[in-house]
């Protein structure tokens, strides 16, 4: 999802290949991904692949996909709080796995969870616009996931939070990936 959102602005076309994890959270068919796990991204006419959802959104946003804040403090900030995040989320995402469908289970929430859903919500307190550091950034689709997995186990309650919702709800990126993921017909990591 991630990964998907940072691309929005320039996706032209799509093709969504659902795969299995082993109980590694390793792809058990791994052709053309090198490290046997997900996102991958290929650009045209470079046979290269692009691992890791980090680097991806660099690549993307050098590209004209989602940016970074504009400010270098605000960009700074960003990029130190998705990092940390993705070194330390293993454990909350094995244990919420992420679910958009209307009819996904609701899930107690995990420590984990209550402490990003905490964090983001003194951000956006913070923050001077609808996102996490005012406009629609790469930070917001980093924790879009964070905030689906919210939804799932019942943790948008303040107001600031429920407003990110439906801001986020609202972005095409969101639109686009809802459409696309709606028939997917099993719960999905992300």
């Amino acid at each position: 999802m991630r990964a998907f959102l940072c691309a929005t602005p320039l996706i032209d076309a799509l093709t969504i290949d659902w795969r299995t994890f082993d109980e590694n959270d390793k792809l058990t068919d791994s052709k053309d991904c090198p490290t046997a796990q997900v996102p991958v991204l290929y650009l045209r006419n470079d046979p290269s692949a692009i691992v890791e959802t980090f680097a991806i959104a660099e690549t993307l946003a050098e590209l004209g996909g989602l940016q970074w804040p504009d400010a270098s403090t605000q960009r700074s900030t960003a990029r130190s709080l998705c990092l940390e995040f993705q070194s330390n989320s293993s454990a909350l995402r094995k244990a919420v796995p992420m679910d958009l469908s209307m009819n996904a289970q609701r899930l107690d929430p995990h420590p984990d969870l209550i402490f990003w859903t905490e964090r983001l919500n003194q951000l956006l307190k913070q923050s001077n616009g609808e996102f996490l550091f005012g406009d629609l950034s790469i930070a917001d689709a980093w924790f879009s996931p964070v905030v689906a997995r919210a939804v799932r186990c019942d943790l948008i309650k303040s107001m600031e939070l429920q407003q990110y919702l439906e801001s986020l709800r609202t972005t095409q990126g969101w639109i686009q990936w809802m459409k696309h993921v709606g028939d997917a017909g099993h719960d999905y990591v992300s």
